[in-house]
């Protein structure tokens, strides 16, 4: 019997969460960063991006403040979104682009339907304009309508669509990749229109063909894998993207080197070894 022995980590998960006790109806509510990072190991994710709920929740809330603990555990291995709320003042602007003059932080986030203002307004004008100018992607929720959330139209792919002509060198990566099928037609027009137009696998549409079916719409190169941890275990996307029928390299571009690309303001894939590797 050879007993197996795992390989170092080496999985980017490009959107997560962290929340205060109670918010997450999930067993790592209470997990200190050294569960989170065996927890990660235990994953293969070698480096994750969260974005603390409190500050979405709250638009006073420093962000960075709600993962220190966590960043100084894991330097190099976590990375932070810096919330961009609708209608942000100069002074926020200010905050924002001091943030991402920090390494550690991944980019800007924006969240329509929990902010109850539609994707298309005039108020995240100065996120798409911040981000063109920066080249920090910003990442939003996407989702399609939903009888059961109504806030969710707030959030439609093709709402976006005005700020990318506004934009169009933004970094857009629309989390949940649209968050159901029904949105596909609008995310593939985007994509092919904007080239800095990307999404992510977070979210809780969990079907066999999704991953192929990603790809092939929109081109490998536009698919990030990403959990929604810790709204979802991660392990339920990593083993969407490893029964796929990907060839090996572009599940490695799936997994790891497509955030390199899109998050190269943080992450340096020119001497990334896996980054080249095929």
């Amino acid at each position: 019997v050879v007993a197996f022995t795992a390989g170092p980590p080496l999985v980017i998960d490009a959107h997560g969460h962290s929340g205060p006790p109670g918010r997450f109806p999930a067993p790592d509510e209470g997990f200190a960063p050294a569960d989170w990072l065996r927890f990660m190991d235990e994953c293969a994710i070698e480096r994750l991006f969260p974005c603390p709920m409190e500050a979405i929740d709250d638009p006073s809330v420093d962000a960075r403040a709600h993962i220190a603990e966590l960043l100084a555990a894991a330097p190099g291995r976590i990375r932070w979104f810096e919330v961009c709320p609708p209608g942000a003042d100069a002074t926020r602007l200010a905050r924002i682009a001091a943030s991402l003059r920090d390494p550690a932080c991944a980019g800007i986030k924006i969240h329509p339907s929990l902010h109850g203002v539609p994707a298309d307004d005039d108020a995240y004008a100065p996120a798409f304009a911040l981000a063109e100018r920066t080249g920090a992607a910003l990442l939003t929720h996407s989702w399609e309508a939903s009888a059961s959330n109504p806030r969710q139209h707030l959030s439609l792919p093709a709402r976006f669509a005005r700020h990318l002509r506004a934009h169009p060198r933004t970094r857009l990566v629309l989390g949940h990749a649209g968050g159901r099928p029904a949105t596909i037609g609008s995310v593939a027009e985007l994509c092919a229109r904007y080239p800095g137009v990307c999404v992510d696998l977070a979210g809780d549409y969990f079907d066999s063909g999704l991953v192929e079916m990603l790809c092939a719409r929109l081109g490998v190169e536009r698919v990030l894998f990403a959990s929604d941890v810790n709204w979802i275990d991660p392990r339920a996307q990593l083993a969407a993207v490893l029964a796929s029928r990907l060839r090996d390299e572009d599940a490695l571009r799936v997994l790891r080197t497509n955030a390199l690309r899109v998050f190269d303001r943080s992450l340096d894939s020119a001497i990334d070894p896996l980054s080249v590797r095929r």
